[in-house]
């Protein structure tokens, strides 16, 4: 028997494979190849993992295996047995995976995985339908998997409350595990305590029991010389120990003193520095910012000066000089900077591809609830321009907005609720919302 093992997680998509803080993982792939002649056979021993990582049944994975390589397949879902007949090479089954996931995960506009199996009402046609940007992927009904699918539908409801009792469990050993250790710790501290002072007592008996057979042996009885002289004496030596032990620990607190002192001026004067350096910077950017204040409109600066201003500044200098130097209000800076980045409202264009470019800017420019509110309702008019195509565009760059922290999930919520005003770009926004909603609500049950 041979084997082809791969162990650790991997993110789920090749496109994601060098993305180190990607939040969606599952186990690699392990395959073992048993048996011979005509009854050789390669198993999948953690399938059950992998398909529960990828939300979906064991058995779709498995079905599309023997699909794809017209290899009858052996699944049994109680003892987690899932066999695809022949011996397949080690790259065969990952590359496979890779497809599948592509194909019956991934939505095929943004690349999340969560999604879900849904019918067609008007064409009974399967399509994955995304959680986060609500995009509806089209699925090849040709393909013999589908039939599979459509005789073994999915049981969410199933499949979620065993994860939840999957998470509750985990818990509970987790905690079972922190009480164990720290009683085990306090217990090892304690015998280690009496071992201590057990040892202390049998040190003083063996001192004792030698100091005895001294006496025993030596015959001798020690006693201290009282006389006037002695005591004398014995005063100056200490008088002189002492004296000495004085000096030594004055040495030290001035040593002391004076090493505590050296370090504070060099603290000192590394900080001036640094002060010096960047009160230079901040004086260089704002005689910039004053520049481009002066050089603006009458009615104000303008979305062209920020524009210049930007592409020699940081985002955080471009903040100042329209809040500080040009007095704008939180709303004005929000709406000036897209003007500046993104462009006017006069025509649909890439918004999205600009919001990624510039994400640090607005990071920096859109400050407060208000801010926010302002951002969406520039998006919502630039987009609206594009009707279908413009309104795609607002979901992607929202759902930009709101991973970078732009963007709070309450002013989301309220702008949608309240103030967004245009049909096509609310419609097509829906989907979102209802899976920050979903979001918030897996939130709080796990609380």
């Amino acid at each position: 028997m041979c084997a082809a093992t791969m162990s650790g997680m991997m993110n789920i998509g090749n496109a994601n494979a060098g993305d180190a803080f990607y939040r969606y993982k599952m186990p690699r792939l392990v395959a073992k190849v048993e048996g011979r002649g005509n009854g050789i056979k390669t198993a999948i021993p953690n399938m059950a993992e992998i398909a529960k990582a990828l939300d979906r049944p064991p058995g779709y994975v498995t079905k599309y295996f023997g699909c794809e390589l017209g290899a009858q397949t052996t699944m049994n879902d109680e003892t987690s047995t899932y066999i695809v007949n022949g011996a397949h090479e080690r790259e065969v089954l990952p590359d496979l995976l890779e497809k599948f996931i592509n194909k019956y995960v991934q939505c095929y506009q943004c690349g999340n995985p969560e999604t879900v199996f849904m019918t067609n009402r008007k064409t009974k046609n399967l399509f994955l339908n995304c959680k986060a940007c609500g995009h509806k992927s089209d699925l090849d009904m040709a393909h013999k998997l589908i039939t599979y699918i459509l005789k073994n539908p999915v049981d969410t409801m199933s499949i979620e409350k065993k994860d939840k009792k999957d998470k509750k469990d985990k818990k509970e050993k987790k905690e079972k595990k922190e009480k164990k250790e720290k009683k085990e710790k306090k217990s090892k501290s304690r015998d280690d305590a009496d071992a201590s002072n057990g040892n202390g007592a049998e040190n003083t008996d063996d001192e004792g029991s030698r100091d005895d057979d001294d006496d025993d042996d030596d015959g001798v009885v020690w006693a201290t010389d009282t006389s006037t002289e002695a005591i004398a004496e014995r005063m100056a030596s200490l008088s002189a120990q002492s004296a000495t032990l004085v000096v030594d620990v004055a040495a030290e607190e001035a040593a002391k003193i004076e090493r505590k002192k050296a370090r504070e001026e060099a603290e000192a004067k590394a900080k001036a520095e640094e002060e010096a350096a960047a009160a230079a910077e901040a004086a260089a950017a704002a005689a910039a910012a004053a520049k481009a204040a002066e050089s603006s409109d009458e009615d104000g600066l303008s979305a062209e000066d920020v524009a210049k201003y930007a592409k020699s500044h940081t985002p955080a200098q471009t903040a100042e000089m329209m809040t500080t130097v040009a007095e704008l209000s939180a709303a004005e800076a929000a709406q000036t900077i897209f003007e500046a980045l993104v462009g006017d409202f006069e025509e649909a264009g890439p918004v999205l591809a600009q919001v990624k470019e510039h994400i640090k800017y607005f990071k920096s420019c859109v400050q407060g609830a208000q801010a926010q509110k302002v951002l969406l309702k520039c998006i919502e008019s630039r987009c609206g321009l594009g009707e279908s195509k413009g309104a795609k565009e607002a979901v992607l760059a929202i759902k930009k907005l709101y991973e970078d922290s732009v963007l709070a999930e309450e002013v989301i919520l309220l702008w949608h609720t309240k103030l967004c005003k245009n049909l096509a770009v609310k419609k097509a926004v829906q989907p979102l919302i209802d899976w920050l909603q979903e979001s918030e609500s897996d939130d709080e049950d796990d609380e």
